[in-house]
Protein backbone atom coordinates (compact mmCIF):
# COMPACT_ATOMS: atom_id res chain seq x y z
CA UNK A 1 0.00 0.00 0.00
CA UNK A 2 1.15 2.97 -0.75
CA UNK A 3 1.67 6.06 1.78
CA UNK A 4 0.36 9.22 1.17
CA UNK A 5 3.25 12.49 1.18
CA UNK A 6 2.61 14.28 3.86
CA UNK A 7 3.16 17.85 1.64
CA UNK A 8 0.49 20.54 0.99
CA UNK A 9 -0.15 21.55 -2.62
CA UNK A 10 1.66 24.82 -1.96
CA UNK A 11 4.92 23.44 -0.90
CA UNK A 12 4.69 20.59 -3.63
CA UNK A 13 4.81 23.75 -5.76
CA UNK A 14 7.72 25.66 -4.25
CA UNK A 15 9.55 22.60 -4.16
CA UNK A 16 9.11 21.70 -8.12
CA UNK A 17 9.76 25.24 -8.65
CA UNK A 18 12.54 25.39 -7.45
CA UNK A 19 14.41 22.43 -8.29
CA UNK A 20 13.11 24.01 -11.88
CA UNK A 21 15.48 26.82 -10.76
CA UNK A 22 18.41 24.74 -9.72
CA UNK A 23 18.45 22.41 -13.30
CA UNK A 24 18.11 26.20 -14.76
CA UNK A 25 15.54 24.95 -16.71
CA UNK A 26 14.46 27.16 -19.63
CA UNK A 27 11.62 25.46 -21.02
CA UNK A 28 10.68 23.65 -17.96
CA UNK A 29 7.32 21.95 -19.48
CA UNK A 30 8.77 20.55 -22.41
CA UNK A 31 12.03 19.66 -20.11
CA UNK A 32 9.70 17.52 -17.56
CA UNK A 33 7.73 15.97 -20.78
CA UNK A 34 10.75 14.57 -22.27
CA UNK A 35 11.98 13.33 -19.16
CA UNK A 36 8.68 12.14 -17.01
CA UNK A 37 6.52 11.73 -20.66
CA UNK A 38 3.72 13.60 -18.73
CA UNK A 39 1.31 15.36 -21.16
CA UNK A 40 2.57 19.05 -21.74
CA UNK A 41 -0.85 20.55 -20.91
CA UNK A 42 -1.33 18.44 -17.17
CA UNK A 43 2.21 19.77 -16.39
CA UNK A 44 1.62 23.00 -17.82
CA UNK A 45 -1.74 23.58 -14.82
CA UNK A 46 0.11 22.20 -12.36
CA UNK A 47 2.79 24.91 -12.37
CA UNK A 48 -0.05 27.12 -12.78
CA UNK A 49 -1.61 25.53 -9.93
CA UNK A 50 -4.53 25.07 -11.71
CA UNK A 51 -4.10 21.17 -11.27
CA UNK A 52 -3.53 19.04 -8.35
CA UNK A 53 -0.02 17.73 -8.23
CA UNK A 54 -0.33 14.01 -7.55
CA UNK A 55 1.78 11.66 -5.19
CA UNK A 56 2.56 9.67 -7.97
CA UNK A 57 3.77 12.82 -10.13
CA UNK A 58 5.63 14.54 -7.27
CA UNK A 59 7.52 11.25 -6.14
CA UNK A 60 8.59 10.58 -10.25
CA UNK A 61 9.32 14.30 -10.12
CA UNK A 62 11.77 13.59 -6.86
CA UNK A 63 13.20 11.10 -9.03
CA UNK A 64 13.90 12.60 -12.17
CA UNK A 65 15.02 15.72 -11.10
CA UNK A 66 16.44 15.01 -7.84
CA UNK A 67 18.04 17.92 -5.67
CA UNK A 68 20.94 19.38 -6.10
CA UNK A 69 22.02 20.82 -2.94
CA UNK A 70 22.32 19.19 0.10
CA UNK A 71 21.92 15.76 -0.73
CA UNK A 72 25.12 13.33 -0.47
CA UNK A 73 26.40 11.89 -3.61
CA UNK A 74 25.05 14.52 -5.55
CA UNK A 75 27.71 17.51 -6.89
CA UNK A 76 25.90 21.14 -6.82
CA UNK A 77 26.84 22.49 -10.35
CA UNK A 78 27.44 26.17 -10.11
CA UNK A 79 25.61 27.87 -12.56
CA UNK A 80 27.69 28.90 -15.51
CA UNK A 81 27.41 32.34 -17.19
CA UNK A 82 27.49 32.24 -20.79
CA UNK A 83 30.49 33.64 -20.93
CA UNK A 84 32.57 31.43 -19.18
CA UNK A 85 31.01 28.23 -21.20
CA UNK A 86 33.43 25.69 -22.83
CA UNK A 87 32.44 24.87 -26.58
CA UNK A 88 31.09 21.12 -25.62
CA UNK A 89 28.82 22.99 -22.94
CA UNK A 90 27.61 25.75 -25.50
CA UNK A 91 26.76 22.82 -28.47
CA UNK A 92 24.78 20.65 -25.54
CA UNK A 93 22.79 23.66 -25.05
CA UNK A 94 22.00 24.30 -28.06
CA UNK A 95 20.87 20.62 -28.30
CA UNK A 96 19.03 20.96 -25.27
CA UNK A 97 17.07 23.91 -26.70
CA UNK A 98 16.52 22.28 -30.62
CA UNK A 99 14.77 19.30 -28.85
CA UNK A 100 12.56 21.55 -26.92
CA UNK A 101 11.75 23.63 -29.80
CA UNK A 102 11.22 20.55 -32.08
CA UNK A 103 8.71 19.35 -29.33
CA UNK A 104 6.90 22.29 -29.53
CA UNK A 105 6.99 22.94 -33.34
CA UNK A 106 5.59 19.56 -33.61
CA UNK A 107 2.53 20.38 -31.26
CA UNK A 108 1.76 23.13 -32.85
CA UNK A 109 1.87 21.58 -36.15
CA UNK A 110 -0.31 18.80 -34.77
CA UNK A 111 -2.98 21.32 -33.87
CA UNK A 112 -2.70 23.55 -37.03
CA UNK A 113 -3.44 19.95 -39.30
CA UNK A 114 -6.33 19.20 -37.23
CA UNK A 115 -7.62 22.96 -37.88
CA UNK A 116 -6.79 22.98 -41.05
CA UNK A 117 -8.43 19.16 -41.94
CA UNK A 118 -11.69 20.72 -40.11
CA UNK A 119 -12.11 23.45 -41.91
CA UNK A 120 -11.28 21.61 -44.98
CA UNK A 121 -14.25 19.64 -44.35
CA UNK A 122 -16.54 23.05 -43.83
CA UNK A 123 -15.56 24.62 -47.22
CA UNK A 124 -16.13 21.15 -49.21
CA UNK A 125 -19.61 21.64 -47.19
CA UNK A 126 -19.80 25.33 -48.31
CA UNK A 127 -19.22 24.37 -51.76
CA UNK A 128 -21.24 21.34 -52.08
CA UNK A 129 -24.59 23.64 -50.86
CA UNK A 130 -23.70 26.31 -53.19
CA UNK A 131 -23.29 23.76 -56.31
CA UNK A 132 -26.96 22.60 -55.37
CA UNK A 133 -28.23 25.98 -55.28
CA UNK A 134 -26.84 27.00 -58.63
CA UNK A 135 -28.50 23.07 -60.20
CA UNK A 136 -31.78 24.24 -58.87
CA UNK A 137 -32.01 27.70 -59.95
CA UNK A 138 -30.07 26.71 -63.61
CA UNK A 139 -32.58 23.54 -64.05
CA UNK A 140 -35.63 25.84 -63.32
CA UNK A 141 -36.88 23.83 -60.44
CA UNK A 142 -40.34 24.28 -59.96
CA UNK A 143 -39.71 23.51 -56.11
CA UNK A 144 -37.41 26.41 -55.49
CA UNK A 145 -39.99 28.76 -57.18
CA UNK A 146 -42.47 27.32 -54.71
CA UNK A 147 -39.91 27.78 -51.93
CA UNK A 148 -39.29 31.02 -52.73
CA UNK A 149 -42.86 31.65 -52.77
CA UNK A 150 -43.77 29.79 -49.51
CA UNK A 151 -41.37 31.60 -47.38
CA UNK A 152 -42.90 35.34 -49.09
CA UNK A 153 -45.82 34.03 -48.10
CA UNK A 154 -45.29 32.91 -44.54
CA UNK A 155 -43.11 36.70 -43.85
CA UNK A 156 -45.96 37.81 -44.76
CA UNK A 157 -48.46 36.52 -42.14
CA UNK A 158 -45.15 36.79 -39.54
CA UNK A 159 -45.70 40.35 -40.37
CA UNK A 160 -49.35 40.54 -40.08
CA UNK A 161 -49.31 38.70 -37.04
CA UNK A 162 -46.39 41.35 -35.60
CA UNK A 163 -48.76 44.03 -36.71
CA UNK A 164 -51.56 42.54 -35.00
CA UNK A 165 -50.20 42.04 -31.50
CA UNK A 166 -49.20 45.65 -31.67
CA UNK A 167 -52.14 46.74 -32.56
CA UNK A 168 -53.77 44.86 -29.28
CA UNK A 169 -50.93 46.18 -27.07
CA UNK A 170 -49.64 42.87 -26.37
Amino acid sequence: MATRLQISQKDRLKEIQHRISQYDMRFPVAEINEKMGTDMGNISNMLKGKKTISDNFFTSFNKAFPPKDGVPGVKKEPMKSKGSMTLEDYIEDLKADKRELQQIIKLNLTGLMTVLASLQRHDQAFHETILRSLSRIEGGNKDLVLEAHSYEAEMQIQDSLQGSSVKSGT
